[in-house]
């Protein structure tokens, strides 16, 4: 089975792959600079990056360099259409391999991504670690988590397979970041209209493709999957589970 499949036809429908609007994105870049000295260009890297949302954005905005870590071969070929469409696949590279497989200079970009996607270092204290060691001194990286609204119910850890310590709280997601090195310069909490609208189209995608796919093998499965996935969020996500995009600062 293809270990991506599930998430590509659930994303088929969104370019930003998390619970966070184009004019959020927009504002988060906003927010921030990147211009390195001496006349040189910004070099930003998306740890992945999926199809390139934030990414291409911000190498549009910054007139930077890019580099994206995508090891979805689908997102990674979207990825590179998109590039192409707006000029920018000849200042980008693409490594479609595990975040650990990827031979990365240390404190050479200027600006770190990493929104959803904290697994490909191993969690967050460790994507705190890892950008830490690739973005200069002084640089910036943006970090997307998740984290409790309030209490988890037990039924919803136990659909998780998983304990509370698998996020925190905002505020103490907010003081780790601090604990591990870096100075919060602002943070995006996705309202809840933006993690209802990334839901319901996450939903209502792969419902769509398994309809149109009626005898493939994956389909009972998926089926499964998805409402089991939406029944959970409909029941316990909808009022316990955030998620923070962080501005993070050397």
């Amino acid at each position: 089975m293809d270990p991506y499949r599930f998430t590509t036809l659930a994303h088929a429908d969104r370019l930003i792959l998390g619970p966070i609007s184009e004019p959020s994105l927009a504002a988060i870049l906003d927010s921030i600079t990147c211009a390195p000295p001496h006349g040189l260009r910004a070099n930003v890297l998306d740890v992945g990056c999926g199809k390139g949302a934030w990414l291409l954005a911000a190498m549009e905005r910054f007139a930077a360099t890019g580099t994206a870590i995508e090891p979805n071969p689908t997102f990674a070929t979207m990825l590179r259409t998109y590039a192409m469409q707006r000029g920018l696949m000849r200042d980008l590279r693409i490594e479609m391999f595990p975040a650990a497989q990827v031979p990365l200079m240390p404190h050479s970009f200027d600006l770190g991504l990493c929104v959803g996607s904290l697994h490909a270092f191993g969690g967050y204290r460790e994507t705190l670690a890892a950008l830490g060691n690739l973005v200069k001194p002084m640089g910036t990286a943006i970090v997307g988590e998740g984290f409790w609204r309030r209490t988890p119910d037990p039924e919803y850890l136990a659909f998780f397979g998983a304990d509370e310590s698998m996020m925190m709280t905002l505020e103490n997601t907010l003081e780790t970041a601090r604990e591990c090195g870096w100075q919060v310069a602002g943070h995006h909490v996705s309202t809840q209209e933006e993690f209802d609208a990334y839901e319901h189209t996450y939903a209502a995608s792969l419902r769509r493709a398994l309809q149109a796919r009626p005898d493939d093998p994956d389909t009972e499965a998926f089926h499964a999957r998805i409402e089991a996935h939406a029944d959970a969020f409909a029941r316990w996500g909808h009022d316990t589970f955030g998620f923070v995009t962080m501005v993070l600062r050397r």
